[in-house]
């Protein structure tokens, strides 16, 4: 963006003097990470029992294009809810790094102000138990009740709901549900 007028700019790859979406394209980022990783542990103390999993992916990156017609102010996103960061918009007085209002790439462009860091490390699941000795009559058996939560916390600079999006465009749809459960289990 330019600082000093707030508009768009858009790199000339090919260097002919004009903008276009079939000769001016690059790459300018992977939906593929450069690595992903998981953890999982459990522990037993006593009667206590306790489970983790954590998972992440590291070096991808995602197109934000729900925030894109959330922010830019004009065309198809007529109509719709606007984002809070036009508030922050670039004016002659405000030099921001929001462009200014009204300033709009046409859609047939996929520009970098909305592609972002993907990277991300969930707590996919965490779960503690505790197991009781149960006598009835001559008959011993164990009771174990336990407690379960799934998709509890994701640590990401991403901005949009999720960043572990089918690829590596999100449109918006709803991120995967936190879940709770609990539940007893007997053993014999």
């Amino acid at each position: 963006m330019n600082p000093e007028t707030g508009k768009i700019i858009l790199r000339d790859i090919d260097g002919d003097g004009e903008i276009n979406p079939n000769d001016d394209r690059t790459i300018i980022g992977s939906t593929q990470p450069d690595f992903i990783y998981g953890i999982s542990s459990s522990l037993t103390l006593g009667r206590w029992d306790f489970f983790v999993s954590l998972q992440g992916s590291q070096g991808n990156e995602v197109y934000n294009k729900l925030r894109r017609h959330l922010v830019e102010s004009e065309g198809a996103s007529r109509g719709r809810n606007r984002s809070a960061e036009l508030l922050n918009a670039w004016t002659t007085t405000n030099h921001t790094s929001t462009p200014a209002l009204g300033e709009v790439v046409s859609s047939t462009y996929v520009y970098s102000r909305f592609i972002e860091d993907g990277s991300f490390l969930k707590l996919r699941n965490l779960s503690a138990g505790y197991t009781l000795p149960v006598r009835c009559g001559q008959q011993a058996f164990k009771l174990r009740l336990f407690a379960s939560a799934q998709n509890l916390l994701t640590i990401t600079r991403y901005k949009g709901y999720d960043p572990e999006v089918s690829g590596g465009v999100d449109t918006g749809m709803y991120p995967m549900a936190r879940s709770f459960s609990g539940g007893f289990g007997l053993t014999f």
